[in-house]
């Protein structure tokens, strides 16, 4: 499959989130800059979670949760809300391709979110940001570290180390 990737554009918003501890805000905990334009964390709760990513400068929400997330609330703050619920087993090939393709697409900067914004959210961030060339495995691996990640999760770690760039 084939992804053309646009280069995540630059957000002054996007110098708050770290890359090397998480970070907790109004309304969403364990936030992460995985790379310029991909972030990871908790669903938002409430009005303050999604102001706080509005705030941010992003564009569009991914939510990798089985939960239907708000989306009237993204679009009413002028954000896109995109639902690919993925499991604790691992994330599958069409998975995989499906948050690729979205990331690739979809307008940035793009946040991404499970509950805790600790173990799918990561893993799915990581999967993206491999697959369109802005991570190595071994860096995923530490996003997935940082993130808190639990190694009770190993399907979402083998995921990682077998994820590859895709062609563009």
């Amino acid at each position: 499959m084939l992804l053309a990737a646009s280069p995540a554009p630059e957000s002054p918003a996007l110098s708050a989130p770290t890359t090397t501890a998480t970070r907790d805000y109004a309304g969403l905990s364990n936030v992460l800059l995985i790379s310029k334009g991909l972030i990871n964390g908790s669903a938002p709760h409430g009005d303050a979670g999604l102001d706080t990513i509005r705030d941010l400068g992003v564009k569009t929400i991914i939510c990798v949760d089985a939960s239907p997330p708000n989306a009237a609330g993204a679009t009413a703050r002028g954000m896109r809300y995109v639902h690919l619920p993925i499991g604790y087993d691992g994330i599958t090939q069409d998975e995989s391709l499906r948050l690729m393709r979205a990331a690739a697409d979809l307008p940035k900067p793009i946040y991404i979110h499970c509950f805790h914004g600790r173990h799918r959210s990561p893993a799915a961030a990581s999967v993206i940001a491999i697959g369109l060339g802005w991570l190595t495995v071994d860096e995923a691996m530490r996003h997935l570290s940082t993130a808190g990640t639990s190694a009770k999760y190993a399907g979402l770690f083998a995921t990682i180390s077998r994820t590859r760039r895709v062609s563009h």
